[in-house]
C-alpha cells in the first residue's frame, strides 16, 4: 500500500490503499508517530464511491498497477515542471481520497453519537422531570426563583372586575344566539304541547276451527261368572 508523507502544510494526509479490481473497497490509514501525533485508525468506507471519489479510486488503481513506479509523464504545456512523476501522481489521487476518507470517518462518529443520544434521552428526560417536580415542591409553584431554574411560576389567575363578568355573560348569550344554541336548562324547557291524534282499530280474533269428534268407544264383552243362575235344573 502506498502512502504520502505530506501536503496540505505540516498535517500529513491519509494513505489510501486498493485491493482487487476496479470500485473495490478502500481503507485509509491515519498516521502515526511523532509526526502527526496520531495513533494508526483505520476506517472502512461505509458505501460504495460514486461520482468523482469513483474516477478517483479507478484513477489510483491504473496509477498502481498499469504505470511503473518510477516512470514519469510529460506534462501538458503551461505546466511549471516538463515531467509529472507516477509516485507524485499517486500522492495526489491519495490526498484526494483522503478526504472522502475523513467525510467517512465523521459521518460514523456522527451515526454512533445520534445513537447514543437516542438511548440517553429517556433516562435523561426522567431525571429532568423529577428534578422540576422537586424544585417546585421546594420552592412553590407561583415562586420566581423558578426562573433561575428555567421553569416557569404559575401565575395567579387575574380576578374579573363586575363589569368584565356582566359582559362575559353577555357575550355568552349572544353567542348562544347567533350559533342557535341552548343550554342545558334552556333545552329542559322545550317541551310540545300540541294536541296528538291517535286511532286505534280493533280487529276480532281469528276463529280457531273445531277438533273433528271421536268415535264412541265399543261396549266392554259380557263375562260370564260361575256359579248358582237366575234358572236351576229341574
Amino acid at each position: 500500500m502506498a502512502t504520502t508523507k505530506a501536503s496540505k502544510g505540516a498535517v500529513n494526509k491519509a494513505a489510501v490503499g486498493t485491493t482487487g479490481a476496479l470500485g473495490a473497497s478502500h481503507t485509509v490509514t491515519l498516521p502515526s508517530g511523532p509526526a502527526s501525533g496520531l495513533s494508526a485508525t483505520t476506517v472502512p468506507q461505509t458505501k460504495p464511491a460514486t461520482g468523482f471519489r469513483l474516477q478517483l479510486q479507478q484513477m489510483l488503481t491504473g496509477l498502481q498497477t498499469v504505470l511503473p513506479s518510477d516512470a514519469s509523464l510529460v506534462a501538458p504545456a503551461g505546466s511549471n515542471t516538463a515531467t509529472l512523476p507516477v509516485a507524485t501522481l499517486i500522492q495526489q489521487v491519495q490526498a484526494g481520497l483522503a478526504d472522502y476518507s475523513a467525510v467517512d470517518s465523521a459521518e460514523l462518529a456522527l451515526t454512533q453519537t445520534r445513537a447514543q443520544l437516542d438511548a440517553d434521552l429517556p433516562t435523561a428526560k426522567a431525571q429532568f422531570a423529577a428534578m422540576r417536580a422537586a424544585l417546585v415542591f421546594f420552592f412553590g409553584a407561583k415562586s420566581l426563583q423558578l426562573a433561575q431554574f428555567g421553569l416557569k411560576p404559575q401565575k395567579a389567575p387575574t380576578p374579573m372586575s363586575p363589569e368584565a363578568k356582566v359582559a362575559a355573560v353577555v357575550k355568552r348569550s349572544q353567542t348562544r344566539a347567533i350559533r342557535h344554541t341552548l343550554g342545558p336548562k334552556q333545552k329542559a324547557q322545550l317541551k310540545f304541547t300540541g294536541q296528538v291524534a291517535v286511532a286505534t282499530q280493533v280487529s276480532a280474533p281469528a276463529a280457531v276451527p273445531a277438533a273433528p269428534a271421536s268415535a264412541a268407544p265399543a261396549p266392554a264383552p259380557a263375562v260370564a261368572g260361575s256359579g248358582t243362575g237366575s234358572s236351576g235344573s229341574a
